[in-house]
This record gives structure tokens, C-alpha cells and sequence, in this order.
């Protein structure tokens, strides 16, 4: 899953406590969405495959806060389990303050700075929007959905400027 971990592979164990952090977002506002469903799964499914192992039944386990801690042992790790995470609280188009909680607790208990959590929710906020790059058309709506990811104007703006300009 390079569009979430970079260059960074993971290992399956790794893999799943984030996929399981990411389950415990979901289920923290109403249960578990179509669209959150359907994100963990190919994120975990997606790590299974590059490595080679068969996948887990990840709603029979529990997220392991000390194992995930233990496994998630660098800053980048964590950053990419706190963005996946974030992932799933914008899935449905918008990060709920329940959903975000949920994040700033599971950055403690795996041993990150919860103060990361905004940094990495504007870049991911970011990126959600970046599809309409260069946007001349309809650009309207693209406001909307930075307005909706809670972003101000100006950062839609910068967003949105193609990058050659």
C-alpha cells in the first residue's frame, strides 16, 4: 500500500495493528461504515499480499496497544498508522471529534506525540484534495469539499494551484 506507507514496507504483524487501530476508529462513531469497511480491508489485504500471508480476521482480535507500540518502534511507523487512521475517520468525508479522540488515544498508546495528529491531518486533508489539482472547471465544488474536510479557503486555494505555476 505505497499511497499510504511511501517507500516504507511493513511488516504483516505491523500491518495488522494498524489495520486494527484503524478498526477501532471505525467502530468509534455508529459501528463500522460500508466505506471504512471496505478502506481497512484493502489496506490489509493489499499488506497480506506483498508479504505473502494469509489474512486475519481482524474484527476477532482486539487492537494490542502494547504489541502495537512494540511493533510500531519508529516515528515513521507511527506516522503511517496515524494516517491510516485518519484515512478511515475521512471516509466518510469528514473526521467526527469522537473519531478524532480515538486518534490523539491510539498516538499515546503506541508512543507518538499526539500534537503530530493535526500536522498529519492537514496533509492529510491535503491529499484528499490534490485529485483536483489544476481544477479550472467546477472549482466551486472543490471549495465545497475543502470546506467539508474543514479546510480554510486559502489552503484549498494552495491545493488546487497547479503545480508548474
Amino acid at each position: 500500500m505505497k499511497d499510504i506507507t511511501g517507500d516504507m514496507d511493513l511488516s504483516i504483524d505491523q500491518a495488522t495493528h494498524i489495520a486494527r487501530a484503524m478498526y477501532r476508529v471505525a467502530v468509534a462513531e455508529h459501528g463500522v461504515h460500508e466505506q471504512e469497511k471496505k478502506m481497512i480491508d484493502a489496506f490489509y489485504l493489499e499488506c497480506c499480499r506483498e508479504s505473502g500471508s494469509d489474512p486475519e480476521d481482524l474484527s476477532a482480535g482486539h487492537f494490542d496497544a502494547d504489541a502495537a507500540r512494540a511493533s510500531l518502534d519508529t516515528a515513521e511507523l507511527k506516522d503511517v498508522a496515524l494516517r491510516s487512521c485518519l484515512l478511515v475517520g475521512y471516509a466518510d468525508g469528514q473526521c467526527s471529534s469522537t473519531e478524532r479522540r480515538v486518534i490523539e488515544a491510539i498516538a499515546r498508546e503506541i508512543g507518538a506525540d499526539p500534537s503530530r495528529v493535526p500536522a498529519l491531518e492537514k496533509d492529510i486533508r491535503r491529499s484528499l484534495l490534490e485529485s483536483f489539482e489544476g481544477l479550472k472547471v467546477f472549482r466551486e465544488a472543490a471549495f465545497e469539499i475543502g470546506k467539508r474536510l474543514g479546510m480554510t479557503p486559502e489552503e484549498v486555494e494552495e491545493t488546487l494551484k497547479t503545480k508548474g505555476e
